[in-house]
């Protein structure tokens, strides 16, 4: 089955990941990201198959952002085999199968955000849920609550941080 793709509408993406140009029917050619994703290059720039297939078939939640493969097989972008998640879920997912990136093992451990008496206010699934959650950008924001977890006198953004045991 074929839809149109959300945001180009001069193409159409199969219900199992296969792009087509709307207008000529030819196939677009795909190829693999750094990330080991499935990409087509358009005129207007790279496009990840996964997420239009995602937006094209499956109804969406303003809450669950991200697409996940359930096979983990980044390359298998049928319908099936996607689902939208938010982050959080995302990442506990990937932790749990033990598929997560192991470069940044640290921002992906659960933390707990501690008040001035080191009482327990909120527990994130990772250093980058909690600096999703406080709004700060990812690269700063990750290093200030990693030297805050390291140093257990010193307060980030208000707060101490830990992590969770």
């Amino acid at each position: 089955m074929w839809k149109t793709v959300v945001d180009d509408p001069r193409y159409e993406v199969s219900d199992e990941g296969k792009v087509r140009n709307k207008k000529t029917g030819y196939m677009m050619k795909l190829s693999l990201n750094h990330d080991g994703y499935i990409r087509i290059t358009k005129m207007r720039g790279t496009t990840l198959v996964h997420r239009m297939v995602a937006m094209a078939f499956l109804p969406k939640s303003e809450i669950k952002q991200e697409v996940n493969h359930k096979d983990f097989n980044r390359t298998n972008n049928c319908v099936g085999n996607l689902e939208w998640v938010s982050h959080g879920d995302n990442v506990r997912y990937s932790t749990v199968a033990n598929r997560y990136p192991h470069s940044k093992p640290k921002l992906y451990r659960p933390v707990i955000m501690l008040d001035e008496s080191k009482n327990e206010i909120r527990r994130f699934d990772g250093i980058v849920c909690a600096v999703d959650f406080l709004g700060r950008p990812r690269n700063s924001g990750n290093s200030n609550i990693l030297r805050s977890i390291k140093n257990p006198h010193m307060r980030t953004y208000g707060y101490f941080w830990k992590y969770a045991e």
